[in-house]
């Protein structure tokens, strides 16, 4: 498989030609780019330390995540993963609130990509969907250096995976194909079980919720369907790049 990556050319008879460097957007069916170095979409980073009030959709869906409380938007900061930013969590009260249109996503096949970090603890959400304060759809920090991900009723039956390093950077893949669940660490072999379900009734979506995120995210990329295995691969491999984390 040919990867295209920035700065590379290809030797035609006549010319060099310079290849376009591949973007998230290249991949169809992408509602979510949430990416940490560039939180306003404009690709010129804020000052360290900068509060986050809108952290900006890169997909083009218009679907910015949003904290209008001062004291409880994350902060934009430098040097979070091999010299690289991200948007930090304090574990007390730092969150976003998704749009409504993001709820309807867990109703259907989907794919997620989480890229973040945990400074300690043991539950701690790092995306939430619930109903009447039930979890219906997360990705989570669990105990034991353990990660989590469910997209049905109730909080049974999800998919866990240990031996995780929750203080460093790591890139987690999850989707949802019918009732299929699944969960992979840095492009390893996937987790799966077969108690999925579409969750039509999500009326909160948050980043940080409930257990509160003490970490940092460095990028959140959604699709509305499942994606194939050389998609998710051409995805870890861009994210892998963009952030030094080996897979």
């Amino acid at each position: 498989m040919s990867l295209i990556l920035p700065k590379t050319f290809v030797n035609c008879p006549s010319r060099l030609v310079a290849k376009t460097a591949f973007r998230p957007t290249d991949i169809p069916n992408l509602i979510l780019w949430l990416d940490g170095a560039d939180p306003n979409g404009t690709g010129v980073q804020p000052a360290n330390g900068t509060a986050i009030a809108t952290w900006t959709d890169k997909s083009g869906q218009g679907n910015n995540v949003t904290q209008s409380t001062g004291a409880n938007q994350p902060l934009f900061q430098t040097n979070q993963q091999n010299g690289k930013p991200g948007l930090t969590f304090d574990g007390s009260n730092d969150s976003f609130t998704c749009p409504a249109a993001l709820r309807a996503i867990p109703n259907g096949n989907h794919t997620l990509f989480i890229v973040c970090k945990n400074n300690g603890g043991a539950s701690q959400y790092v995306i939430r969907g619930a109903e009447l304060g039930s979890d219906r759809f997360y990705f989570r920090y669990e105990g034991a250096n353990t990660v989590g991900f469910l997209n049905r009723t109730g909080s049974a039956n999800g998919i866990s995976i240990g031996g995780v390093t929750k203080t460093n950077a790591n890139i987690f893949t999850a989707f949802l194909e019918g009732t299929t669940q699944s969960l992979a660490v840095n492009n390893g072999t996937p987790t799966t079980n077969a108690s999925g379900e579409y969750e039509a009734s999500i009326s909160s979506l948050n980043i940080s919720d409930s257990f509160l995120l003490n970490g940092a995210v460095f990028a959140i990329l959604w699709f509305s369907r499942s994606l194939s295995d050389t998609e998710k691969f051409r995805l870890n491999y861009y994210l892998s790049n963009e952030l030094g984390i080996a897979i």
